[in-house]
C-alpha cells in the first residue's frame, strides 16, 4: 500500500535539495541553464504549477488544487521552479 506520508517526505527531500543547489546562481548546474533545470521543474511542476506555463490562468484550468498547492507554497524551491519557468518557457502562444 502506497504511504502518501512517506511521499511526500521524499519530495519535500528532493525540494529541499533543489533549493540548496540552486541558491546560489539560480540554476542547478554551472551557473546556467542546463536540461538538469528542465528536469527539475518538469517534475515538481504539479507542485506549484506556474501561472506562466499554463499560457491562462491557473485556477481556470484546475480550480480545485489550491489545496495542494498551498501545502508547498512556502518552500525555499517554488520560486526556482517559477522563475525557470518565467524565465526559459516559450509563451503559449508560440
Amino acid at each position: 500500500v502506497p504511504d502518501p506520508e512517506a511521499a511526500r517526505r521524499t519530495c519535500s527531500d528532493l525540494l529541499d535539495e533543489i533549493a540548496r543547489t540552486a541558491a546560489p546562481t539560480g540554476y542547478l548546474v554551472g551557473g546556467r541553464f542546463t536540461f538538469a533545470d528542465i528536469a527539475a521543474a518538469g517534475m515538481f511542476f504539479p507542485i506549484c504549477m506556474p501561472e506562466t506555463a499554463m499560457g491562462r490562468r491557473r485556477n481556470d484550468a484546475f480550480p480545485d488544487l489550491d489545496h495542494w498547492l498551498a501545502r508547498w507554497r512556502g518552500h525555499a524551491a517554488i520560486p526556482y521552479i517559477q522563475n525557470i519557468y518565467a524565465r526559459h518557457r516559450m509563451p503559449g502562444d508560440a
